[in-house]
C-alpha cells in the first residue's frame, strides 16, 4: 500500500529518518486546502512566502512542515528542513508519482491545453473509474508538483497539464510527470520574452516527442 509518512519523506529528501514515525494524509502548499495531519510544504513565491502561514497551517490541523534551514517551526510539529522549499516539493511530488502504476498522459502545447485536459479527462472517465487532473490551468513549477502528490491508490488515470515559460521548464517537467502518453495541441508564439522565438518554442515542446519515445509512449499531435 502507498502511503506517505515520516520515513518516506525523509528518504525521499536524502534525510535521516525522525524517531517519530508516523504518517500523511496530505502533503499541501496550500493552507486552504489543509485537512489534519497534514505535512505542510513552506513555498515561497515572488509576492508570497509560505513561512509566514505556517501558524495558520498548524491551527488547520498541519502536524509537519517542510521548510528553509533558517526558519524556526513550532516545536509541536514534525520538521524537514531544507535549502530549497520549492526543489523540495519538486523532488518530493518525483518520488510520489514512481509509487504509482496507472497511466499517466501529459497534456501540452503553445494554447488549448486547459480546454483539451479537461476534454480528455472526461472522455477517460468513460473508461476508468476514478480520473485524476490537473486543477484549473496549474501547469507550472508548483502546479505540476501539487497535482502528482495528489496520486492516490484510488486513481485510475491521471491528465497532468504542464506549461512552459522558459527554456528547460519542458524536460524538468517532463522528469517528474514520467508520462505513458501525451497530448501536444499546438506550436506557435508563446512567452516570447524568456523563449525569444518560434524555433525555440519548437525545440522545446519537442521535448515530448523525446520523453515518451524513451518511454515507449503513445503521442497524439493536432496537425492543423
Amino acid at each position: 500500500m502507498n502511503f506517505l509518512s515520516t520515513t518516506w519523506v525523509a528518504k525521499a529528501l536524502g534525510q535521516t529518518p525522525p524517531t517519530d514515525e508516523s504518517r500523511f494524509d496530505q502533503i499541501t502548499s496550500d493552507t486552504r486546502e489543509i485537512k489534519p495531519g497534514a505535512l505542510f510544504v513552506a513555498l515561497v513565491g515572488e509576492n508570497t512566502d509560505g513561512h509566514e502561514h505556517v501558524e495558520k497551517a498548524r491551527a488547520s490541523g498541519a502536524k509537519a512542515i517542510l521548510h528553509r534551514r533558517e526558519f524556526e517551526p513550532p516545536k509541536d510539529l514534525t520538521s524537514f528542513a531544507v535549502e530549497d522549499t520549492l526543489q523540495a516539493w519538486r523532488h518530493l511530488s518525483k518520488a510520489w508519482r514512481a509509487e504509482f502504476r496507472m497511466p499517466v498522459v501529459v497534456v501540452a502545447g503553445s494554447a488549448g491545453k486547459t480546454t483539451s485536459k479537461e476534454l480528455l479527462a472526461a472522455i477517460l472517465r468513460g473508461h476508468f473509474k476514478n480520473v485524476l487532473q490537473t486543477q484549473s490551468s496549474q501547469n507550472g513549477f508548483q502546479g505540476v508538483p501539487s497535482t502528482l502528490l495528489r496520486l492516490n491508490e484510488t486513481i485510475d488515470a491521471a491528465v497532468v497539464e504542464v506549461g512552459i515559460d522558459d527554456k528547460g521548464a519542458m524536460i524538468q517537467h517532463l522528469d517528474l510527470v514520467q508520462a505513458d502518453a501525451g497530448l501536444l495541441t499546438s506550436i506557435g508564439p508563446e512567452h516570447l520574452e524568456k523563449l525569444i522565438d518560434l524555433d525555440t518554442v519548437e525545440a522545446e515542446e519537442g521535448l515530448l516527442f523525446q520523453s515518451l519515445a524513451a518511454r515507449q509512449g503513445i503521442l497524439a499531435v493536432n496537425l492543423d
